[in-house]
């Protein structure tokens, strides 16, 4: 008879996802998914197996009792159809909404620490195959203001950071951190290998450069305007 645990590895074989990606991806210990697949723990809760067919691409039926077909490529839901609004019976992620904003704020570890003020959920399936962050858990929303990226987003619109990004890893809008304040800039890398960090109005005709000189973190990066427009 086969059982969860060995559906388990078939399906995460087949997505060609090994145990800590899983583990990371459904917000649990790397030891909590081991011990399923060691079969030192029956299964996954009912909840989280349904998340794990989501993130594998399986039936949940089949990867929870065994009934059915594996696959599930007539349920997936097409690409361009996908949005980040919650779907009736399909896995959430709740993202904390920060009481601070850029370009403005005080001092050091301001997205890991900020006071919340809630969460706002999301799609899982729009979240992992749409923006794809470092890992769910460091999702994070803050509110922009100023007109500096105007045409990008908006004064006052809310931004979806992925904190887990500390490095300058592609071209792209990052939160900033320099003389006790924060700032959402775009950032790229010059064919010199430096970095110009600019505004997207092309009104404000604002550019530096970074030497190694300037006492700058970067605390995110921005994933998506909640304009509708994915950075």
């Amino acid at each position: 008879m086969v059982e969860y645990k060995d559906r388990l590895v078939q399906a995460m074989t087949a997505a060609e996802m090994k145990t800590a990606d899983l583990a990371d991806r459904l917000g649990l210990s790397y030891q909590a998914i081991k011990k399923v697949v060691d079969g030192n723990t029956k299964a996954l809760t009912a909840e989280n197996s349904a998340r794990a067919a989501q993130l594998l691409n399986v039936s949940s039926d089949w990867l929870a009792l065994g009934e059915g077909t594996m696959s599930r490529s007539n349920m997936v839901m097409p690409y361009s159809d996908l949005s980040p609004a919650p779907i009736p019976g399909r896995p959430t992620i709740a993202v904390p909404v920060l009481s601070n904003s850029a370009s403005m704020g005080s001092g050091a570890e301001l997205l890991e620490h900020d006071v919340l003020t809630g969460d706002l959920k999301l799609s899982q399936e729009w979240v992992t195959q749409r923006v794809k962050p470092s890992h769910v858990q460091a999702l994070r929303f803050i509110h922009a203001y100023g007109d500096s990226m105007k045409g990008t987003f908006n004064d006052g619109d809310i931004l979806l950071v992925d904190t887990g990004i500390r490095l300058v890893d592609i071209d792209g809008v990052y939160v900033l951190c320099a003389h006790d304040r924060l700032f959402v800039k775009r950032v790229r890398q010059r064919w010199d290998g430096q970095f110009e960090i600019s505004s997207d109005n092309p009104s404000i005709k604002t550019s530096d450069l970074l030497d190694g000189r300037e006492q700058l973190d970067v605390r995110g990066r921005v994933l998506w305007a909640w304009n509708g427009q994915k950075l």
